[in-house]
């Protein structure tokens, strides 16, 4: 580890506060991977999210840092047997911690774009079932019905022959589907019916 810290690429990624930057980052996108697991987004979509929440929060704070650098700080604590305990820790500026607060928000609505299955679990589940069900034949004889008697309110109460399930009115044209049936004289004043 102590090499890869030693390296240049170490260098750059831990130094100007890069070590403090990751280990401020680490709990945001630990729990970004544990939303994004109990929603049902599965691990390799919790894995994403958190990988892609350091990504973000990391470089975007890097990014921010080279405008709006963070400072080195000394902390001091009270030890318990009465003695000071100083240290030196990196302090994010506040446009830093903004942008890391960013890149955790944005993180798991890009991983929705990019693994469906995310989306879809966080989708209510009535609509749910009512995407994966079976479709339905719907029967339209109410709403024919409906039509037929707002025709007939229109034309005075005279009612036409229709195209049985349909709208379609068979007015002048012959038609065996409905010979032998009985119709009330009001509403076959033709006699087309009969």
């Amino acid at each position: 580890m102590d090499q890869i810290a030693s390296s240049q690429l170490g260098k750059r990624i831990l130094g100007g506060g890069g070590k403090e930057l990751l280990q401020a980052n680490i709990p945001g996108a630990v729990t970004t991977s544990l939303f994004t697991l109990a929603g049902g987004g599965g691990i390799p979509a919790a894995l994403t999210t958190g990988l892609l929440d350091m990504g973000l929060s990391y470089g975007g704070a890097k990014l921010a840092g080279k405008r709006f650098p963070g400072a080195m700080q000394t902390v001091t604590r009270d030890l318990p047997g009465g003695g000071v305990q100083k240290t030196r820790a990196y302090q994010p500026s506040t446009e830093q911690q903004i942008v890391m607060g960013a890149g955790t928000v944005a993180a798991p609505l890009l991983v929705a774009s990019i693994f469906p299955t995310a989306q879809i679990a966080s989708e209510n589940p009535r609509l749910l079932q009512q995407l994966t069900s079976e479709p339905v034949v719907m029967d339209q004889t109410a709403a024919l019905e409906q039509q037929v008697i707002q025709r007939q309110m229109i034309n005075k109460l005279g009612a036409q022959a229709l195209s049985p399930g349909t709208n379609f009115q068979m007015a002048g044209i012959e038609s065996t589907l409905t010979r032998g049936m009985q119709a009330p004289p009001g509403l076959d004043p033709y006699g087309l019916m009969g």
